[in-house]
């Protein structure tokens, strides 16, 4: 599982091959998508783009093993998530992977840095972090005080100070000024350089132009 023989591994951390998701509504069967290929390489910034219930949102959480495919398989490394019972599946996405979901959820009553230290990131790195988003000055303001966008930065940070395998983030833009919106393309684009594995869903142009392959759904 989330060990070394994976983690040095030459294969993708990430690979899907025939996915397939179909939602369920009112009795009536839709197809969200359909015998999708999608390979997450290493150093590589992926966006997934397509308009709103595309299924963007849909094939992060199946990529994180949060949810189940329809059809087809996703592999991590040599093996494939499907076969990691529930327990080995937390230990993997504790240990490989960071996670901002649209909702960018946060602690109210704790510090920014408190938030972002909950990923796994050091204090010096939180920090580093939430400077480079434009948020160094609030790393001991509790986060009840936050606005949207600054919520949306502080998950960001959590996601990428770590410095995951793989990171996948929802709509990373979505309540950002331009100026905040150029800051995180930035910071997607380093950590990217640094050889994290980036997954971005997005619909924004900043994002979509400064990725390295975009999968439209």
């Amino acid at each position: 599982m989330a060990d070394g023989s994976i983690l040095n591994s030459s294969l993708p951390p990430l690979k899907c091959v025939g996915l397939g998701l179909e939602h369920i509504t009112n009795g009536v069967e839709r197809t969200i998508f359909h015998d999708l290929d999608v390979t997450v390489t290493p150093g590589d910034l992926l966006a997934l783009a397509g308009r709103s219930g595309s299924g963007k949102t849909s094939l992060l959480r199946v990529l994180y093993g949060m949810q189940e495919p329809s059809a087809g398989t996703v592999w991590w490394g040599e093996q494939t998530l499907a076969a990691l019972r529930e327990k080995q599946r937390q230990q993997l996405r504790r240990e490989c992977f960071g996670y901002a979901s649209q909702d960018a959820l946060v602690l109210e009553e704790e510090t920014l840095e408190t938030n972002v230290r909950l990923g796994g990131a050091s204090r010096e790195a939180a920090r580093r972090y939430l400077d480079e988003l434009g948020l160094g000055k609030l790393t001991r303001t509790r986060a009840r005080t936050l606005s949207g966008g600054e919520r949306q930065r502080v998950a960001v940070a959590r996601a990428l100070a770590k410095q995951p395998v793989v990171a996948l983030l929802d709509e990373p833009t979505a309540s950002l000024d331009a100026e905040a919106a150029h800051l995180v393309r930035d910071m997607l684009r380093t950590s990217a350089e640094q050889g994290v594995a980036v997954v971005v869903a997005s619909h924004d142009e900043v994002i979509l132009e400064a990725a390295d392959q975009v999968v439209q759904l």
